[in-house]
């Protein structure tokens, strides 16, 4: 239970019909990151984790150029929760970010919240979060039996990630 290694992250996700040859366009060096969008179409690794594929990452990254020029300088857009709230990676560190839509859709300063994760991290909270929904949803595990297992391999990808992840009251 929720012991996803670090090398089967993207295993079973859905792959673009023609992988990319080159990347135009993206700002990141991540290698994880050009792997995802050079191999693998956009979907929902969860609903609170809707991963952007390249074609919805640059439609969606042009949008905040174009109307948010300040936030696309410091940003670039990979994810969705399909509830209004948005990841990113920052430009500068490639650390990922949370925005809470309820701080405005102007992109406010104060709505945004590092995760002090990286992209394959956050895809591996990802893959815990799809595996802690098949127990509770699918298995109909309670959750409050899940919750310390599930707690203690999302903060082994990074101490106190748990804590830090936007929707964590759920779990109190």
């Amino acid at each position: 239970m929720f012991n996803i290694e670090t090398d089967e992250i993207f295993k079973n996700f859905p792959n673009r019909t023609n992988k990319l040859n080159r990347l135009q366009n993206i700002p990141l060096k991540d290698v994880w990151y050009q792997q995802y969008l050079i191999e693998y179409k956009s979907f929902d690794l969860t609903p609170d984790f809707r991963l952007y594929g390249y074609e919805e990452s640059i439609k969606w990254n042009n949008y905040l150029k174009k109307y948010f020029p300040d936030c696309s300088k410091r940003f670039w857009q990979i994810a969705d929760t399909g509830q209004g709230d948005q990841w990113f990676l920052a430009l500068e560190d490639e650390k990922v970010y949370f925005y809470d839509h309820d701080y405005g859709m102007e992109y406010d300063e104060a709505g945004f919240k590092k995760m002090n994760i990286n992209f394959r991290q956050f895809v591996h909270f990802g893959c815990l979060l799809r595996e802690l929904e098949y127990y509770i949803f699918d298995k109909e595990i309670v959750k409050e039996t899940l919750r310390e297992p599930f707690v203690k391999a999302v903060n082994k990808i990074e101490d106190g990630l748990f804590g830090n992840y936007p929707y964590s009251a759920y779990f109190k």
